[in-house]
């Protein structure tokens, strides 16, 4: 991007419409539109190929300017893809050219006027303007392609030197240098038309070439092991993450929930606007910037350009929200006194008993907020791929600090000697940009996380419970999205006496990265420290101090009111294991029993005739009944339906066919008011505090995060746990739940498939390999345990993406742990690229 001429720049709009098309046979294509281009017929008339000069295709492109462009400028062709169930094909094309662009101001002016033209008019092509072209004056083309219907469209641009004509042949063909071309010119207009005239080819082999070079550096330095083929599956990893990157500009949707206390009840407005630089898990399925995804993404940015993922982060700490209300406090502290008085007593403050005096309390500044929306859904373009009842973001409702992960890696870098052996001063300047950016960003940061540790407080002294968790009668669970593992196992009641383990090694693993990040400003010297220093409220050593009681209290009270040992696994590999679970309201499956059921429908009166509506409602039967009925009643269930409606009509159908069979859990109770201490309520057999003894994910945070120390034992037990194959482990990576679960590969609700139970997602299992890699190399009683661990995990999760990149050409979101094949979303271009860092072995 030259963000002074903003060269090079091309956004077209284009429009086949074929409305009026009268009729479709083999080898005859009839559309007004089309007249006065040329039209090839292939593939027995199902696939045309369209191709012309812009003077021939005034029909066809609607621009209002009488005609006035520079017909020699642009050449086109067009496939056209029709079938016989769909006979008519519509795509529109239009074009806004901008002129005179020579800031970023500029571009940004005309683009909001040109969203602000769409608003009014509520039609989603900018207006035809291309008679600016010819003139000269244009240096910025906007283009947008949308089509319904069965419409390929391949737009070939072309310089005004030379005007081509190409057959199929031509444009099928990388490099343009081979297959029939009609031309009018020399004989190099093949590769013309394919862009040579105006430099695409060379520009593009040209990168295509410094990328390659630059991947090959960063790998040479770290691959020592990698083959040819795994290191060539992390080179287009790392280049899909790379072309996920988006900018975005526009506005977020909020509303204010339970969990803002203080903050306006604002309904449902609209945020400040904003403008995002983001990479996106997917730009096909998910074209928008994910909070909890952004982290993982940058961490293996870190490793190939480190200035891109420090501008990356400058933006996503730019959207804080400011105020979002008051939290949980009851009164404003007198921070000074608070800070004097916690070096004084350190011994009460690190005391879990002691739940007067908390870290927490004084590190949030409530006059400064520091929200960050979950999800961007910035323009509509991005908005257009979100179901309108997950719009609006939450106020109150945090996602897992993943950022921390990124900027913990530029810290680790920033303390190595990273420009040894580098001759020139390019290394020392990148350093000096990325040491200037992280202490403008410093006030930001902290102001977020303060706010994220003291939102999220648990009951408890150094505890923590995601917000925006609401009862749900119509799940197994209530759905946790915060969180990022949304179906994970949790309480099946929702309340404020829930302690979430993985919020909890997550806040821990926050609170040691702001630590650190302390440090390195106390360390500076420079105007820029002393300014952020300013900037930051407290005095930066206040600051160093506070996170590291955070940290210490958080790591003490996941062993106190988390970690579990388990009963000997089946697998026999030890005789002791355990790990971190959740704890909170609950009934498990040993007193509520998991039944499966069979939705019926019935009817309060018989239809007298086909497709007639009448009345009715879905039940949900014991299957057990329902096969014990079908074989006395030959099909009429009627005796299974209620009183009121009495008729049976059919059984729903699954997706798959078949009846629709749904999983519920016998004697749940109403969720009582969230709000309600439970502890000191009369306890009920079916509703009581306890863990959540489900082994997932959630198990293995702290290990994932490196909380314990090297000679842990509670290390030890989890490590065990991790290799067990009746729990996570399997051949081609770690599962997200266990086998053992009653609610292993089961959807949490009808029509749900299960999302997080079961499934191997390479995110986790890339924090868990990176994690063991670590303590494989620290002195300590499992260092031997946890390097044959990273070893067979390494290669297990290395083999499944390999494998499947190489047979599909694609990255999933997430792989099916019995098969290994992928599996939902792809391509997906976000964090399954952290196989770059394991294959490279590269993890700081």
């Amino acid at each position: 991007v030259d963000a002074d001429t903003f060269e090079g720049y091309l956004y077209l709009y284009v429009s086949l419409d074929c409305d009026q098309a009268t009729s479709v046979e083999p080898g005859q294509l009839r559309c007004p539109a089309l007249q006065g281009l040329a039209v090839e017929s292939l593939e027995d008339g199902t696939l045309w190929r369209i191709h012309g000069r812009l003077d021939s295709a005034v029909d066809l492109l609607e621009y209002h300017e009488g005609g006035a462009y520079d017909a020699d400028r642009i050449s086109f062709a067009l496939d056209v893809k029709v079938e016989e169930s769909s006979p008519s094909s519509v795509a529109r094309v239009h074009a806004k050219a901008l002129h005179n662009m020579t800031t970023t101001a500029d571009l940004s002016g005309r683009l909001e006027r040109l969203r602000e033209w769409n608003r009014q008019t509520k039609e989603w092509d900018f207006p035809n303007d291309l008679a600016e072209l010819r003139n000269g004056s244009a240096n910025a083309v906007l283009l947008q392609i949308a089509y319904t219907g069965s419409v390929q469209v391949d737009l070939v641009m072309n310089s005004k030197e030379t005007s081509v004509v190409a057959t199929p042949g031509a444009l099928d063909e990388t490099d343009g240098s081979s297959g029939e071309c009609a031309v009018t010119g020399d004989e190099q207009a093949c590769s013309v038309l394919a862009g040579a005239s105006l430099d695409v080819d060379d520009a593009l082999a040209e990168a295509r070439q410094l990328y390659h070079r630059r991947f090959e550096e960063y790998a040479s330095r770290y691959a020592k092991g990698a083959t040819d083929r795994e290191r060539r599956v992390a080179q287009v990893a790392l280049s899909n993450l790379l072309g996920g990157m988006g900018y975005f500009a526009g506005q977020s949707t909020l509303v204010s929930g339970q969990e803002a206390k203080g903050a306006k009840r604002m309904g449902n407005v609209w945020s400040f606007p904003s403008t995002l630089l983001s990479m996106t898990p997917s730009r096909s399925f998910f074209p928008r910037g994910f909070f909890w995804d952004e982290g993982f993404h940058l961490f293996v940015l870190n490793s190939f350009n480190q200035l891109l993922s420090v501008e990356i982060l400058s933006h996503w700490f730019g959207l804080l929200h400011r105020p979002v209300g008051e939290g949980t406090a009851e009164a404003e502290l007198d921070r000074a006194a608070a800070i004097a008085e916690a070096r004084s007593e350190s011994s009460r403050y690190a005391d879990l008993d002691e739940q007067a005096h908390s870290f927490v309390d004084i590190l949030y500044n409530r006059e400064k907020g520091g929200w960050i929306p979950r999800e961007q859904m910035l323009g509509e373009s991005a908005r257009s791929r979100v179901p309108h009842e997950f719009r609006d973001q939450q106020v109150g409702v945090a996602n897992p600090p993943t950022l921390l992960l990124a900027v913990e890696s530029l810290l680790n870098r920033l303390q190595s000697d990273t420009c040894a052996g580098q001759a020139n001063d390019a290394c020392a300047e990148q350093r000096e940009t990325i040491v200037r950016e992280l202490v403008k960003m410093a006030p930001s940061v902290h102001a977020w996380f303060s706010w994220f540790i003291y939102s999220q407080r648990g009951f408890l002294k150094g505890t923590y419970r995601w917000r925006g968790r609401t009862p749900d009668s119509t799940r197994l669970h209530p759905m946790t999205l915060a969180s990022g593992i949304d179906d994970s196992v949790r309480s099946m009641y929702v309340g404020i006496n829930e302690l979430h383990a993985d919020l909890a090694a997550w806040v821990a693993f926050g609170a040691r990265v702001m630590e650190k990040y302390m440090a390195f400003l106390e360390d500076g010297q420079s105007s820029g420290v002393r300014a952020a220093g300013a900037a930051l409220d407290l005095p930066i050593g206040d600051l160093r101090f506070l996170y590291g009681g955070v940290h210490n209290e958080t790591v003490a009270a996941l062993e106190r009111y988390h970690f579990r040992t388990m009963p000997p696994g089946t697998s026999g590999l030890a005789s002791v294991q355990g790990g971190v679970f959740d704890f909170g309201p609950h009934c498990s499956t040993d007193v509520c029993e998991i039944e499966d059921r069979v939705m019926l429908r019935c009817a309060l009166a018989k239809p007298k005739k086909a497709r007639e509506r009448v009345q009715a409602v879905d039940v949900p039967v014991p299957l057990a009944l329902v096969q014990k009925e079908v074989e006395t009643s030959r099909g009429d269930l009627s005796k299974l339906c209620p009183p009121e409606f009495p008729h049976f009509l059919y059984p729903l159908k699954s997706d798959k066919g078949g009846a629709q069979v749904r999983q519920e859990q016998l004697h749940r109770m109403e969720n009582p008011d969230p709000s309600l201490d439970l502890s000191k309520a009369a306890e009920q057999e079916h509703m009581r505090l306890q863990h959540v003894l489900e082994v997932s994910y959630i198990t293995f945070l702290p290990l994932a995060l490196q909380l314990y120390d090297d000679d842990s034992e509670l290390l030890g037990q989890t490590l065990a746990l991790l290799e067990d194959e009746e729990h996570l482990w399997s051949p081609h990576g770690l599962r997200s739940l266990s086998k053992q679960s009653q609610f292993y590969r089961v959807g949490n609700a009808p029509g749900d498939a299960p999302y997080w139970r079961g499934p191997i997602w390479v995110n986790i299992n890339f924090l868990i390999i990176r994690s063991l890699q670590r303590y494989a190399t620290r002195a300590g009683p499992h260092r031997e345990k946890a390097g044959d661990l990273y070893r067979r995990l390494r290669e297990n999760v290395m083999a499944t993406v390999v494998d499947n990149y190489e047979r599909s050409h694609f990255f999933y979101e997430q792989y099916d742990e019995r098969s290994g094949k992928g599996d939902r979303t792809h391509p997906f271009t976000g964090w399954t690229a952290a196989i770059v860092n394991v294959i490279l072995e590269h993890f700081d």
